[in-house]
């Protein structure tokens, strides 16, 4: 019996979705804010944000009193500082299992390559490889002068072991926050109509009864 338990938990803990995902509207509102044409949609990020989290009593309290204050940015600091942070505690094959949604209207093969791309990397913590990868980046586009030659040459050629990969996160990264940002859109419709509704009754001209008089 303690057995079964034990393989029950172990069952429920690999199908648990990582940390970092419940957090993940908060990205999405963040980069929802800084352009102009999104804001009308943040409110559906932050709906979904709601929707996610498992809040304790902090938790509830904290998102109640910036909703009410109408303190939504900095309602979507504090929770996108939590989605960097775990997402900094993930591995690589926890983000893939994340992104994986974005690969529908692949054919297999290129799953496949997806995913032995992902495989190879699958045990690495995902925010070190992403800071490698970066730190190579950095190295091999330096203008001359500021590192060595050889050093330069030696991260351009590091550098292209990793372009398979750097290349399907991109991708896959692109089109699932892409799929995060419409259901947002669509979150952010009652908000946005009930907010409509409101205006247009003020202009909307009074009825009267057959009598003359206001209804």
């Amino acid at each position: 019996m303690e057995v079964q338990i034990k393989m029950t938990e172990k069952k429920e803990k690999e199908n648990k979705p990582a940390e970092f995902q419940k957090y993940a509207f908060a990205n999405v509102a963040a980069n929802m804010s800084k352009s102009e044409a999104d804001v009308l949609y943040v409110s559906g990020a932050i709906n979904l944000l709601e929707k996610n989290l498992d809040f304790g009593n902090d938790g509830r309290e904290l998102y109640d009193q910036y909703i009410t204050d109408n303190a939504t940015d900095k309602l979507i600091q504090i929770y996108n500082n939590k989605y960097n942070l775990k997402l900094g505690e993930a591995s690589v094959a926890e983000v893939y299992d994340w992104y994986k949604p974005a690969l529908k209207g692949a054919t297999d093969e290129q799953k496949a390559l997806v995913d032995s791309t992902f495989g190879k990397y699958a045990g690495e913590n995902y925010a070190k490889l992403m800071g490698k990868i970066g730190a190579l980046q950095y190295k091999a586009k330096s203008p001359e002068g500021a590192i060595s030659k050889e050093e330069k040459e030696n991260a351009q050629e590091e550098l292209q072991k990793y372009m398979g990969f750097i290349m399907a996160q991109e991708i896959l990264n692109q089109y699932h926050f892409e799929t995060l940002r419409m259901q947002a859109v669509e979150a952010s419709k009652p908000n946005a109509f009930g907010g409509l509704e409101e205006i247009l009754k003020k202009y909307e001209p009074e009825k009267k009864d057959n009598k003359g008089g206001k209804k």
